[in-house]
């Protein structure tokens, strides 16, 4: 039977949580691995029914251990709503359980299938156990990603599968007559009232500075509370009245009305689909004179509906592209080291006044592509909404800047392999985020054990892929840190090693850790 951990356990514990923490204005979302790991020996490309490799570990433990990796026999790919539902019996693989000494190293060979076409990531659980094999230590995972092809895989990366090469990633209609879930499906305690973000959205227009000129006259008509989308149609002596009562010396008539409507969902990593709720929908249409402008920008509502309404000098109907990106005042997704945003849309031409568009929807699981980054947005999402229903005011001069996936960037640890972090202000003054794959989503390892003298096979009752929210409230947790409390930490001796688990700034950094989580 387990026992809670012994005290020279806990005190590992602890050092290995506060020992990684070396950068003054840089918060980590989680130590560094027990284990150095590195996949050898597999081949680019292959069978797809024998992937095989070696994986090597360095560890990073000052005690000896016994480790082993559990995987599942055969990986089936992307899944679908029909398996998802399926709770059948996977067969998973360990190795020999090997000895490694403190801070030694080991190997332990793997060989699994890849089955059906399409994008494959496969997990390989590291299984950590104390010298005697008898107490579990705790696990890690390593990603390996693949794309397979007519009985042949061919090795990737998250990157190479599932980061959107082009600047504008087409939408998928949704079938007639799809349903959604409210997101999260399951947890009606993270169910926040949509309301509350309708009032921060008006205290947020009430506390801007100043408003950009424009000739485009819906923004002008909002200042005196006259939405275009309520007012009949107009002459252009009846344009030029208003343009005079608004004191918009330049402006032109506009050519006329138009009303489009639509609902847009993400597809999430749980395969179902769910409302961009506070996504930001952008309409550009293309001018008589072939200049493409911003007619409206907009909130997706709670169930996923959107309404826009709009006139603007020049603009005729002749194309019109909806925009659809991860984006609010309070976070700003990207999906590159140089800031490239996520942006889905579709185009249309020749609008008629009136035009609903339909229900489309982001293919964000792990069939499509940026998977799992619009669970993450709606975790987000939640994290502001759970900060105003706990009087917590979250407007910010700049938004977060998300760095998703984070492929790059290992935070400053003592690691080759991207991990997770924040900074409370980076180079253009916003606050910046890196979240790395593996702490985008996790799996239900549900696994039955073999009891001691009974012969079974251990199996999987579930590998469903979940939404892992934990890491990016985390990470939200220290940035509320440093907007609130500017990243301060107890005093400290600077001369002490944090790694030693005494000196009062590795105390200081721990309660920080205590805090975000």
């Amino acid at each position: 039977m387990n026992r809670l951990l012994s005290a020279p356990y806990r005190l590992l514990t602890a050092c290995l949580l506060i020992g990684t923490m070396v950068l003054p204005l840089t918060t980590h979302a989680t130590s560094n691995p027990l284990f150095k790991a590195n996949v050898t020996q597999v081949a680019k490309t292959g069978p797809a029914a024998r992937v095989s490799g070696v994986m090597q570990l360095t560890s990073r433990l000052k005690q000896p251990v016994k480790v082993r990796l559990a995987y599942l026999e055969t990986f089936e790919g992307a899944p679908t709503v029909k398996n998802q539902k399926s709770r059948e019996r996977k067969t998973i693989k360990r190795s020999k359980v090997i000895s490694v000494r403190a801070n030694g190293q080991g190997k332990l060979p793997f060989r699994f299938a890849l089955e059906n076409n399409g994008k494959h990531l496969a997990l390989l659980m590291i299984e950590v156990y104390d010298k005697t094999g008898r107490q579990r230590l705790g696990r890690q995972s390593v990603d390996l990603y693949f794309m397979v092809s007519k009985g042949r895989y061919q090795q990737s990366s998250y990157s190479g599968l599932y980061v959107p090469l082009e600047a504008v990633t087409p939408v998928t209609k949704a079938p007639s007559g799809a349903k959604t879930v409210p997101y999260p499906q399951t947890d009606k305690i993270k169910q926040i009232d949509p309301e509350l973000l309708k009032d921060l959205k008006s205290r947020k227009a009430r506390s801007s500075a100043a408003i950009s000129p424009a000739l485009d006259l819906q923004s002008q008509a909002a200042l005196v509370g006259q939405p275009l989308y309520n007012a009949p149609q107009a002459s252009s002596s009846g344009w030029g009245f208003l343009a005079q009562l608004l004191g918009i010396a330049d402006a032109k008539a506009a050519t006329g009305y138009f009303r489009v409507k639509g609902k847009f969902s993400f597809r999430g990593i749980d395969n179902y689909l769910h409302p961009s709720w506070y996504w930001e929908v952008e309409l550009r249409g293309k001018k008589d004179d072939g200049e493409w402008v911003t007619l409206v920008t907009d909130r997706i509502d709670q169930n996923g509906e959107w309404y826009a309404s709009f006139a603007h000098y020049g603009y005729s109907g002749q194309k019109l592209q909806i925009l659809y990106r991860m984006k609010n005042f309070y976070v700003s997704f990207e999906k590159n080291e140089e800031g490239a945003p996520y942006l889905w849309g579709h185009t249309f031409s020749d609008l008629p006044a009136t035009l609903d568009i339909g229900h489309w929807y982001a293919n964000t699981s792990e069939s499509g592509t940026a998977f799992g980054v619009a669970d993450a947005y709606a975790n987000t999402v939640l994290y502001l909404g759970k900060s105003l229903m706990h009087s917590i005011d979250p407007i910010r001069d700049q938004p977060i800047r998300v760095f998703i996936p984070n492929t790059w960037y290992s935070c400053g640890l003592d690691q080759e392999e991207p991990h997770s972090c924040a900074l409370g202000e980076g180079d253009d003054g916003a606050g910046w985020l890196w979240l790395a794959p593996k702490h985008m989503y996790t799996t239900n390892w549900l696994l039955v054990e073999p009891v001691d003298g009974l012969s079974i096979i251990p199996f999987l009752v579930s590998t469903d892929f979940v939404p892992y929210p934990k890491t990016v409230f985390h990470e939200l947790a220290h940035h509320t840190h440093y907007e609130y409390w500017d990243n301060e930490l107890p005093p400290y001796d600077s001369t002490l090693e944090i790694s030693d688990c005494i000196s009062p700034e590795a105390k200081g950094r721990a309660l920080v850790e205590g805090f975000a989580d």
